[in-house]
């Protein structure tokens, strides 16, 4: 085992399939603060946490408290069975672990160059009906995510579900949580769809530690471009 064999996670799943060099462990990533945005963000997925979990509700911002009042009744309803879910695919082999007793996002365990770890806000299993559900909770703009149908961080997510539960259909879907309403991408994708990205998974990964930069319009949201190569030159 490796103790960082690299960064890559299922969050940023879209950005490695077009370019894997950021993650590579020797490529120096700036520090960076998580934004106003993101701090609400966390804040909501921490009390939707909390009432999956059947914990006192944290305490949170007034923006993050007014997000979640909308969310409760919806998470409700849908009795999902586990929430921060933190699994890990390894692309190599189709396998996946679940890990429920890891801290959550960021904080995971060593693990394999081919292995691929992330974190799943909502999960709802059926075991009768051989049937998994992955839902990603969004407080940012709606405008800045790839569609439920073609989302590369859910994709992964639905992977790692069906080596686990051995299920033969997969739900997946987004959840963005308004003051008034909740709005909702969800679909269910084919195993063929599923069967398909893993493959893609396992090409991005085994180029993962020999990659160089792959300039392109998706250098905006990477974690190294102020550092890459690619920039330095003048490349995009």
């Amino acid at each position: 085992m490796i103790e960082r064999a690299h960064r890559a996670s299922m969050s940023k799943t879209e950005l490695l399939l077009l370019c894997q060099y950021w993650a590579r462990p020797d490529v120096v990533v700036p520090p960076s603060e998580a934004g106003p945005r993101a701090i609400i963000g966390n804040e909501t997925h921490a009390m939707a946490d909390d009432l999956i979990k059947g914990r006192p509700i944290t305490e949170a911002s007034a923006e993050a408290t007014a997000l979640f009042a909308t969310l409760r009744p919806w998470i409700e309803d849908r009795h999902y069975t586990t929430s921060e879910m933190v699994v890990y695919y390894n692309a190599d082999t189709c396998e996946a672990t679940a890990d429920t007793g890891s801290a959550g996002h960021r904080n995971y365990k060593p693990h394999d160059a081919m292995v691929l770890p992330g974190t799943l806000d909502l999960v709802r299993h059926d075991a009768p009906a051989m049937t998994t559900t992955n839902i990603d909770i969004k407080t940012g703009s709606k405008s800045n995510v790839t569609p439920a149908a073609e989302n590369g961080q859910l994709l992964s997510g639905s992977l790692a579900l069906r080596a686990i539960y051995k299920s033969t259909r997969s739900f997946q879907g987004l959840v963005f949580p308004l003051k008034t309403k909740v709005n909702t991408d969800i679909v269910e994708v084919s195993q063929d769809q599923l069967d398909d990205h893993a493959g893609k998974l396992r090409r991005a990964m085994r180029a993962l530690p020999t990659s160089q930069p792959q300039p392109g319009k998706h250098c905006f949201r990477c974690p190294a471009w102020m550092m890459c190569p690619a920039q330095v030159k003048g490349g995009y």
